[in-house]
């Protein structure tokens, strides 16, 4: 009779595990959460600005303050109260000055996880004020985002031009 060679079954399964444990430690390195998940927190950070803009818009609306320029020195603008907190609004919307006390980020310096910078003329004027992660920097020559990582908000131009946001994730 001809005797059969192969692996026992325990063999097999010491060669499973020794697999599994080297794609756990290995696959980290290979798959890059870490700027996934700045990603999708960019993203959320943007959903927050849309929805705090509503619920702005919405009491402005309640005032009748949804096509005003407020900050014209001949118009009168109510403050809009959410949860206590007054704010004043630009055709019913955000200003970005407003947005850090609008928004639930921790912004407080060296400690903190977020930046919102409305005084650097953020991306050489094309938005009111940058949004990002305050292990990232702003180069003072050129306003730049060192990192493209941030999001960017447009304050409402006008009763008929919204706000904008922007996500720009490319090198987070």
């Amino acid at each position: 009779m001809k005797r059969q060679s192969g692996f026992t079954l325990i063999e097999l399964v010491v060669v499973i595990i020794v697999l599994g444990i080297l794609a756990v430690t290995a696959a980290p390195k290979f798959i890059d959460l870490q700027n996934d998940a700045r990603a999708a927190t960019l993203e959320g950070v943007k959903a927050s600005v849309q929805s705090a803009n509503s619920m702005i818009y919405a009491k402005a609306a309640i005032n009748g303050d949804e096509s005003k320029q407020c900050s014209d020195s001949n118009v009168t603008c109510d403050d809009i109260t959410v949860d206590g907190t007054d704010f004043q609004a630009e055709y019913g919307y955000l200003l970005a000055a407003n947005l850090t006390t609008a928004l639930d980020l921790d912004t407080t310096a060296n400690t903190g996880d977020w930046t919102i910078d409305t005084t650097n003329g953020p991306k050489n004027g094309t938005a009111d004020a940058l949004i990002y992660p305050q292990s990232f920097s702003i180069e003072a020559a050129s306003n730049k985002a060192t990192k493209e990582c941030y999001v960017t908000y447009k304050a409402a131009t006008s009763a008929t031009v919204g706000p904008v946001v922007t996500v720009v994730d490319t090198d987070c």
